[in-house]
């Protein structure tokens, strides 16, 4: 029997030691679950762990007695206290709740939000007809969830194999979803009794001396952002997202996905796919990863280890190493097949120096050791020894001190260094914050025998604009390199490989770009089955336009002309995509072709296969189509192809389809102040994680009746009043960091970025998301659904949303109000999401679908960079860069108390395009705003001061303003006109004010700062007087109404 038989197998036991729907009958569970695992496992091993068999465990006093004669079972028992003493509280005796109260009064609270959530299934179908507590129902749940563990541990190699099953399948056996919330403890009820398994499996294969690894990879912004393409962001996106996961995978083939805190792995695509590669699968087919799945980018650059304190070191350092030999092994792939191939010494000298530098990628890692378990005399020692690091190393005194000595009073024997998780985890983080302000020094040296040249020298990469451009011998001029890029480009159409590179010569890219452009056709294709097909900025601009174009190609005219000009596309030889790659590249758009009745799909497919390009007449000038496509055609033949277009637009307009729009929209998104939600500091109080029938019995009178309580009070010169006041005190204040609170905002993130996300962007809006990982988001949108989109996004990030799936996606209907509990239903599946008390921000950048891709980056990092700071987060801040280089700059909080923002802007703009109300309403209400006093405050350049004015009109006056526009502009029925009036204006009038609040916020840190008046520019970036800024919200609106057209 090896030793690997026996680490995996007490994986086993840690992950099963209490049986699911724990709480349901807390009476005889251990014998259940024991009995189960032996089967699993078998007789002999279980054996040779406990040295009886499960026949010899029938009572509460055969395990007393097996704790006593078993070093394994002590360990198991060790490793649960642990994991326990993480996630609840030093309970004091009287603060009990039996398994039959907790089923006649079910209930789970949020993590993140404190409120709670009655589990309506539960007492159906564990309580009788007369409605009393039916404990053979429990057991025989329990009994039949373990059953259901036998059976997916069967027909497998290797227990390693068994855990990885049991670990990833048996949370989703159950078809009932709320048994799946039950907490491990009748007592806490706000995480799920899965997070108390997985912290115990950690714990126990880190014992006897755990420590955390912190872990993070880079770089990640000026990685991602250099790109010109979208393929270029996603793939950048996607290589770090990809690297982090072969660091996470060394870990967990080493000691298993549960020693992964953060993220959370259960459900990632990239761990599904691993699974699925063992012989035989570890997957069922329900939880098999799509391949539009595994096309998003959700793992986060950072992650949170639990392991052997004397193995964490070398466990960072081979994940290094496996993120190093990941990166290279992409690397080689697309060297190896580079069109062209290396072309001489310069060429491979370039590629080495910049792709083999010892320094990438970037990894930073800190560990922190716990006490040693088996150092100390007693648990309550080796927990004072946890909170000494915390004060020696942070040099304060920690503020978890009182609760500590509560806890010790309360329970001396349920205290250990577990208890201090939270405290441990920030003296980590502050580490780990340490490292990465320290710089790496190594010797400037590649790879054995290259010797590196002085500097990016030559002519240099058009994408990133820093590093060298690759290059074949003793080429050093433009024009020389150029032509070496026209010929990549001709080696790729050579091989039908069309949208990659420029014809002309135009893009030449550094090893470094280049592996970005070319890494998801020469890797991840053949090693995950990543398919290309990323939209263009076109396509996603003109995704609209297709979609409305698929639904309506039953009719005759427009299949007919739309037959023509693909027809013509294909004579001249225009590019093509494969029909995956047209699939994959926006997902709605391969749903409504696959809806067209079969003599239609052909025409379908075609229309899919052709880039949107096609779409705008202004491309098919004989000069633009040998420069962008290296199509050389007379100006007759380019002639004709414009005119095809022109007809397929006019038969697609007679039919009341809007022409392809000429503008998408950038959107980032980021949860607010994240880092105080994975310290702890956001927690609620932690009073709300406690079912509410325990609450009573932290009175002075309940703790009163435990003699041993009153006793070590006594002997401590305390007594039970002022116990019960500590009781209170800690009740009220934050809920302790723990695992369970981690790996719920981690599940919450996972949960918005895999479903929310995904079918909000891609499977409703015709968007692609680029990444996802973490509380951060990128997406491209056509840019007349991006306020839509993203008013989805933020209320489902919250929870605050109800959800219908049908036949177009889900239909998400927003709900601001904080009467929510987080738990978001989806059909018959209920996700966990941040909850209501935690907030997002987002920035759209809306711009021309051929503006350079990097300036509308760095104009949506700018926006999301506005919505935090100048408007104070939960908000979202929109930047339309028109093609006349003009930019409308807009912001505002998403509700102002319940007055939806976005919904409102929306109004206005079905109003315009039903053209019940005038465009000139957006222009004359800006231009009477721009009126009223701009600043709060009027500065005097003589005595260098400033004097108080309100900014705009009183409230009641400019709602009266905004009444008397709209009617002046009204183009409806007169009796639509007094009612829709009166409700916009009230409404618009109101989100005025709160835009006035974000302008006198500003003024005096203007003021703080500077000692002029802000100039046009400053203004331009600045939050204006409210009825300012709600008249550019109306300017956006026309704009968005209009296509950007003016």
């Amino acid at each position: 029997m090896s030793n690997q038989d026996e680490f995996w197998a007490l994986k086993i036991v840690a992950l099963l030691h209490d049986p699911p729907g724990k709480v349901l009958d807390l009476s005889g569970h251990e014998v259940r679950a024991f009995a189960a695992i032996e089967r699993i496992i078998g007789t002999t091993l279980f054996q040779h762990l406990f040295g009886v068999p499960v026949a010899q465990l029938q009572t509460r006093k055969d395990f007393k007695q097996l704790e006593q004669n078993s070093q394994v079972f002590r360990l198991l028992k060790r490793a649960d206290a642990m994991s326990s003493a993480i996630d609840r509280a030093g309970f004091p005796g009287p603060v009990k709740l039996d398994s039959k109260d907790y089923v006649l009064n079910p209930k789970i609270a949020h993590p993140l939000s404190g409120q709670q959530k009655d589990l309506k299934s539960i007492p159906s179908q564990f309580c009788d007809t007369q409605g009393s507590y039916d404990q053979k129902a429990a057991d025989a749940y329990q009994v039949a969830r373990l059953r259901g563990a036998e059976q997916l541990a069967q027909g497998l190699p290797d227990l390693r194999s068994v855990y990885l099953r049991l670990w990833r399948e048996l949370p989703s056996t159950s078809s009932d979803v709320e048994a799946m919330l039950l907490p491990p403890d009748t007592r806490i009820i706000d995480h799920t009794l899965w997070q108390h398994l997985d912290a115990t499996a950690a714990m126990l294969s880190a014992l006897p001396k755990p420590a955390t690894l912190i872990f993070s990879v880079g770089p990640v912004q000026s990685f991602i952002a250099e790109a010109r393409r979208t393929q270029d962001l996603w793939m950048g996106s996607y290589i770090l997202s990809y690297l982090t996961w072969c660091g996470i995978r060394r870990v967990v083939e080493e000691y298993g996905p549960d020693a992964v805190l953060y993220p959370t792995l259960r459900g990632q695509p990239l761990m599904d796919h691993w699974l699925q590669s063992f012989p035989p699968s570890l997957l069922s087919d329900r939880n098999k990863p799509t391949i539009d799945e595994l096309a998003v980018a959700t793992i986060p650059n950072k992650f949170v280890a639990l392991l052997p304190d004397g193995q964490a070191a070398m466990a960072a350092q081979n994940a290094a190493a496996a993120i190093r030999e990941a990166w290279l092994a992409i690397a080689d792939a697309v060297k190896r097949s580079f069109p062209g191939g290396a072309l001489g010494a310069d060429w491979d000298a370039i590629w080495r120096r910049q792709v083999e530098a010892r320094d990438w990628p970037e990894s930073y890692w800190s560990v922190l050791s716990w006490p040693d378990t088996t150092a100390y005399s007693s648990r309550l020692d080796e927990a004072k020894a946890a909170l000494k690091i915390d004060e020696d190393l942070l040099c304060t005194p920690s503020p978890f001190r009182s609760t500590f000595d509560a806890y010790g009073l309360a329970w001396p024997t349920g205290v250990n260094s577990g208890t201090l998780y939270g405290r441990l985890h920030a003296v980590a983080e502050a580490g780990f914050a340490a490292r990465k302000g320290l710089r790496n020094f190594m010797q400037p040296q590649l790879s054995q025998g290259v010797t590196p040249l002085p500097g990016e020298d030559g002519e240099k990469c058009t994408v990133c604009g820093s590093r060298s451009a690759l290059r074949p011998e003793g080429a050093s001029r433009r024009e020389e390199v150029r032509r070496y890029w026209q010929g990549v480009a001709q080696e790729l159409r050579n091989k039908k490989r069309y949208h990659e590179l420029k014809p002309d010569g135009s893009e030449r890219l550094s090893a470094i770009v280049a592996v970005k452009r070319f890494a998801q056709r020469d890797y991840f294709e053949g090693a995950i089955g990543l398919q290309g097909g990323f939209p263009s900025t076109s396509l996603v601009a003109a995704a609209p336009f297709k979609a409305a174009t698929l639904k309506r190609l039953a009719e005759p005219a427009l299949a007919s002309a739309l037959s023509g000009h693909l027809r013509k596309l294909k004579q001249v030889g225009f590019p093509q995509l494969s029909s995956e790659a047209a699939r994959l590249s926006l997902p709605r758009l391969g749903v409504l072709q696959s809806r067209l009745p079969a003599q239609l799909s052909d025409l379908g497919w075609d229309f899919l296969r052709f880039d949107a390009d096609v779409l705008y007449p202004s491309i098919f000038t004989h000069e633009q189509l040998q420069r962008e496509y290296g199509i050389a055609v007379d100006k007759d033949t380019a002639a004709g192809l414009a005119e095809s277009c022109r007809h397929l637009l006019r038969v697609a307009q007679g039919l009341g389809i809007d022409p392809p729009a000429k503008y998408y929209a950038v959107v980032l998104m980021d949860g607010d102040q994240m880092g105080a939600w994975l310290s702890g500091e956001k927690m609620p109080p932690f009073q709300q994680a406690f079912h509410p029938d325990v609450i009573g019995k932290f009175s002075e009178t309940q703790l009163g009746t435990d003699t041993q309580l009153v006793s070590r009070l006594a002997h401590e010169g305390s007594d039970i009043k002022t116990h019960a006041a500590q009781w209170e005190q800690i009740l009220q204040a934050p809920r302790p960091l723990s695992t369970a609170l981690h790996n719920s905002m981690s599940l919450a993130l996972a949960n918005f970025a895999l479903e929310c996300a995904r079918q909000v962007v891609e499977g409703h809006y015709l968007g692609r998301v680029v990444y996802a990982g973490g509380d951060d988001l990128m997406a491209l949108l056509p840019a007349e659904y991006a306020l839509a989109a993203v008013r989805d996004l933020r209320t489902l990030y919250s929870g605050q949303a109800t959800v219908e799936v049908g036949p177009d996606g889900w239909q998400v209907t927003p709900d601001f109000s904080h009467q929510v509990a987080g738990f978001l239903q989806v059909g018959e599946t209920v996700l966990l999401t941040m909850g209501p008390t935690a907030t997002a921000s987002a920035g759209i950048a809306i711009a021309h679908h051929q503006a350079p891709l990097d300036g509308v980056l760095a104009a949506a990092r700018e926006a999301e960079h506005a919505a935090k700071e100048t408007y104070g987060r939960n908000a979202v801040c929109v930047y339309a860069l028109k093609r006349s280089g003009e930019a409308l700059r807009v912001g505002g909080r998403w509700h102002y108390r319940g007055r939806d923002l976005i919904e409102q802007i929306e109004d206005v703009r079905s109003f315009f395009a039903q053209d019940l109300l005038s465009s000139k309403f957006a222009y004359d209400l800006y231009r009477e705003a721009r009126s009223f006093p701009r600043r709060v405050y009027e500065y005097d350049a003589q005595t260098r001061s400033r004097r108080w004015q309100p900014a705009g009109p009183p409230w009641r006056a400019w709602r009266a303003a905004i009444h008397r526009l709209m009617k002046r502009h009204w183009q409806g029925e007169s009796d639509q006109q007094e009612a829709e009036a009166s409700r916009l204006a009230e409404c618009l009038a109101f989100i005025t004010v709160g835009f006035s609040l974000h302008r006198a916020h500003w003024e005096p840190e203007w003021w703080r700062r500077n000692d002029r008046e802000p100039d046009p520019v400053d203004e331009d970036f600045a939050p204006q007087p409210g009825p300012v800024e709600l008249g550019k919200w109306l300017l956006l609106a026309r704009f968005l109404e209009t296509g950007g057209e003016e």
